[in-house]
């Protein structure tokens, strides 16, 4: 059976008149009527009633006819479909990313994402730095929001958003932003802070904001998620540093001090395969390029 098969019977069944379908088709009559004997007898059924005069619908060629006029529709969609997943238009986008891009440009990444491009699928998965890396490079993602990613010349990176970092201490701890003179004040402090190995730029990069206040961090615990940091810190089981961001996004009894005067800035990058074929990704991106250049010019 081809899709011809299928073609030419619809057409004999709209009409009910053999002529009138091969002229609708531009077939010569005789052939069309081949063509649909050929049909019925690979379906072991008689699907058109033929008198000298009239052609009727069998009881089961109406049911034929129903079932080949929604797969003709299917294929219609099907066909759309694939033009828009091959314009971007249409797909899916597996999107890594850290904590903190929930609490900056991810959100309004998806939100526009979702106006314009609607038919867009995008599947979420929390990750550090490092695992965002390797899957990058594994193509188990498309693209990744990470901090300070690694070089890698496979990869293609571009910041994204930037912001000071901040102390989070419990709230009954005795300095606050008002009281603040630096971070110096905190040597003697314990320290929980995220693992090297999942994220070694970012850790790096704390100890780093420590040595130029003139101290290394004593750290007593380390903890792969915020939330489990936070609820330390909430507990007075230490002290740490975290994005700005993170201000609003845990309801705790701490409290942030935001470090504005300490010259390095957090840094959020997207980074993505530069063999990365998929069309929907490169729509993503030009949203993302529009969305930070009209934060930079505000």
């Amino acid at each position: 059976m081809e899709l011809r098969h299928l073609k030419y019977f619809v057409a004999v069944a709209e009409e009910l008149h053999f002529t009138k379908a091969a002229e609708k088709l531009f077939v010569a009559q005789p052939a069309l009527s081949r063509q649909i004997k050929q049909l019925e007898k690979e379906l072991g059924i008689l699907l058109l009633n033929r008198t000298k005069r009239t052609v009727s619908l069998t009881v089961a060629g109406k049911f034929f006819y129903k079932e080949v006029k929604e797969l003709f529709l299917t294929l219609e969609q099907i066909k759309a479909k694939t033009k828009q997943i091959e314009t971007g238009l249409a797909g899916k986008i597996r999107v890594g990313y850290v904590g903190s891009a929930m609490l900056s440009i991810l959100p309004r990444v998806m939100t526009e994402l979702q106006k314009k491009q609607p038919d867009v699928h995008l599947e979420l998965f929390e990750m550090p730095a490092k695992i965002q890396m390797e899957n990058l490079v594994a193509e188990k993602i498309d693209i990744g929001f990470l901090r300070t990613p690694y070089e890698e010349k496979s990869l293609n990176k571009e910041v994204v958003f930037s912001e000071t970092y901040s102390l989070v201490l419990p709230m009954n701890h005795k300095k606050d932003q008002k009281n603040y003179k630096g971070l110096h004040e905190f040597a003697d402090e314990n320290f929980i802070l995220t693992p090297r190995n999942a994220a070694e730029r970012y850790f790096d990069n704390i100890i780093a904001l420590c040595a130029s206040a003139g101290f290394s961090p004593k750290i007593i615990h380390e903890s792969l998620y915020e939330n489990a940091t936070i609820r330390l810190v909430e507990n007075n089981i230490g002290i740490s540093i975290f994005p700005t961001s993170f201000k609003k996004a845990f309801n705790a009894k701490v409290k942030f001090i935001e470090l504005k005067n300490v010259p390095d800035r957090l840094q959020l990058s997207i980074a993505w395969k530069k063999k990365n074929n998929n069309p929907s990704l490169e729509t993503m991106i030009k949203i993302i390029k529009k969305l930070v250049t009209r934060a930079e010019n505000v």
